[in-house]
């Protein structure tokens, strides 16, 4: 991917992972706001958004991506839907702290009006048979 980016680059800069400088999925708030400044209805049609930032992390990390995200993308969540929060919440450790888990979610939910949704991705396989 590297090889190309030169000659890419110019036409996604901002908006995927092709570079050392790029947001590892999505637009950065930079990039949005300038090209809403160029198209106010540039989120036409988007209808929520999408995060990963964690990796077999406890629900400490997510509230500071959280603060994060309400702080960038926070004036645009108003008109979503929905958020994804994606994968790494490892929720099956026994001191993950499912209670602030909880209490995120939940206000995002309430805050925003938004459905909510997580990746749990391998946090699941100690719960299936084959690895007990």
């Amino acid at each position: 991917m590297y090889a190309v980016y030169q000659i890419i680059g110019e036409y996604i800069s901002g908006c995927t992972a092709s570079g050392l400088f790029e947001a590892r999925l999505g637009i950065t708030i930079e990039k949005l706001e300038e090209e809403l400044g160029k198209n106010p209805r540039f989120l036409e049609g988007v209808d929520g958004f999408h995060f990963h930032t964690l990796c077999e992390q406890n629900s400490d990390d997510l509230e500071t991506t959280l603060e994060a995200v309400e702080q960038k993308f926070g004036k645009y969540l108003y008109d979503m839907k929905w958020l994804n929060m994606g994968g790494g919440h490892h929720i099956t450790r026994k001191d993950y702290d499912v209670e602030r888990l909880v209490r995120l979610v939940n206000h995002m939910k309430e805050k925003y009006q938004v459905q909510v949704y997580l990746e749990p991705g391998e946090a699941i396989i100690p719960l299936t048979e084959r690895y007990r």
